[in-house]
């Protein structure tokens, strides 16, 4: 089990979401924050789960089911553009994770630090496919909850048997919790830039009005005056 970097990662999102630096609605801020306090809590609950004789599979429910729940219930809650988004997102860290996992299962020692890779890749997939906090962090946590099941199916019911197996593992958690992180804030950071943009434009706009109307206003004073019998 890692703390370090996974469960750090969850106690930041937990202080931007606090601090108001990530946003959700009154409803969805709730699941955050419980979910988020249920992650690092359940990190420390190892739920045993059915396989062959001779091999032990435990899954961690804090890296696992608690985030399943959560992205389940913000799923129900998210508009159709934004399921159709996660769901794409779904796919294509699904795909990243499983190729890069297995490419370690069989070169152990082929990257050294393979979160250099996963996390930038998951977080910039997320960013494109995802746009919005709600498609990326979604998609990010069922792409790696895919991989955690498909994972499963095959030490359990192919030849790929190992003695011992911990889901979802140290690279599948580190990768969705730094990458939702990372993805989430740059969203946000994006969102507020685009807000400020706007603001600034506007202002210049209504300067720009303001003072392309105060010659007119000032021609018509003077062609007033000019207008009128003299006494």
């Amino acid at each position: 089990m890692d703390f370090p970097l996974g469960s750090l990662a969850v106690l930041v999102y937990f202080v931007l979401i606090g601090s108001g630096l990530i946003r959700f609605e009154t409803a969805k801020y709730r699941v955050m924050v419980l979910g988020l306090a249920g992650v690092l809590a359940g990190s420390f609950l190892m739920v045993p789960l059915p396989a062959p004789k001779g091999v032990q599979v435990l899954l961690n429910a804090g890296h696992s089911l608690i985030p399943l729940l959560m992205a389940a219930v913000l799923w129900l809650q998210a508009p159709a553009e934004d399921r159709y988004r996660a769901s794409l997102v779904t796919l294509a860290i699904c795909v990243l994770i499983y190729c890069l996992a297995a490419l370690l299962d069989l070169e152990p020692g082929l990257l050294p630090y393979p979160l250099f890779f996963s996390v930038p890749m998951a977080a910039v997939i997320a960013l494109l496919l995802g746009r919005t906090v709600y498609g990326a962090g979604l998609g990010i946590v069922g792409g790696c909850i895919l991989v955690v099941l498909i994972r499963y199916f095959e030490t359990t019911f192919t030849l790929q048997v190992k003695a011992f197996l911990e889901l979802p593992g140290d690279l599948i958690w580190n990768t969705m919790s730094l990458s939702v992180l990372s993805a989430s804030a740059s969203i946000q950071a994006i969102e507020h830039v685009k807000s400020l943009w706007g603001k600034r434009w506007q202002t210049k706009q209504a300067s720009l009005g303001a003072a392309a109307a105060s010659p007119r206003d000032q021609n018509g004073t003077e062609q007033s005056e000019e207008l009128m019998p003299s006494e």
